[in-house]
């Protein structure tokens, strides 16, 4: 016995229908139907990549955004802001 699950892995599964869609479009060229199923598979695909994928770059991004960095921009924008008061009362005075 196996005790071993036989898992499989998304870019494989997606791979795999893909795979069948094409050939199911191959078989039906001149169906304008197929041909719209096989244009929103493509953007699916690439919709379900980007979001279970865990080397996406939108999951890094946001994975690097820390307090530090939130507060550093703060501070920034408060000193700034410091700074055009004060010219402005120079000038204004």
């Amino acid at each position: 016995m196996h005790t071993k699950p036989n898992n499989i892995g998304l870019t494989d599964l997606l791979d795999e229908v893909s795979k069948d869609l094409d050939d199911f479009r191959k078989k039906h060229a001149s169906d304008y139907g197929v041909k719209n199923v096989t244009l929103w598979w493509d953007l699916e695909r690439e919709r379900l990549l980007v979001r279970h994928s865990p080397s996406t770059r939108l999951r890094t991004f946001v994975g690097k955004r820390s307090v530090r960095q939130a507060l550093g921009w703060f501070t920034a924008g408060w000193v700034v802001l410091i700074a055009v008061q004060t010219a402005v009362q120079i000038l204004a005075g």
